[in-house]
């Protein structure tokens, strides 16, 4: 399943379900699910979105799109948050959880920020950290390139 964005032209304030494959674009990024949240997001759509194509996931009870002026009161963010340990957390840093947690994944800079709906390569940067495990994870690459080369190397001898 692929979800499509909000649009980064038009700043639409929802997400629009869209169960077919996608080209990405600026106007309408379009990324897919991981498989570790499928069932979760299957149970809110069937829970909580239409059956249309373009059905809207997120909604107040009356099916209208949540915008960013009702969205903490309506869905108590604020309770929500301290009642799982994070109080303060932001909406937005979820987002940049996912996405720093994407650039972990090996993507090409071109892949994470059409995943990102990103237009420009410093906005999609800044999600991306470095850190000892990454240090480690590129000094054992390099261990196995050097490897294969001195194996290389042995068997033209």
């Amino acid at each position: 399943m692929t979800v499509q964005g909000p649009s980064p032209v038009r700043r639409d304030p929802w997400f629009r379900v869209d169960v077919g494959a996608a080209e990405v674009t600026r106007r309408s990024p379009h990324f897919a699910i991981p498989g570790a949240i499928f069932p979760a997001v299957l149970a809110h759509l069937k829970q909580f979105a239409g059956d249309e194509d373009d059905a809207l996931v997120f909604t107040v009870p009356n099916g209208r799109p949540i915008w960013r002026g009702n969205f903490n009161t309506l869905v108590q963010w604020s309770k929500a948050v301290t009642a799982i340990g994070k109080p303060g957390l932001h909406f937005h840093e979820l987002r940049h959880t996912g996405n720093h947690l994407a650039t972990k994944t090996g993507a090409t800079l071109r892949d994470l920020m059409n995943r990102m709906g990103q237009d420009s390569p410093r906005a999609a940067l800044i999600y991306q950290h470095s850190s000892r495990e990454a240090d480690r994870a590129i000094a054992e690459s390099l261990s196995e390139v050097v490897e294969l080369e001195r194996r290389q190397i042995d068997r033209e001898k």
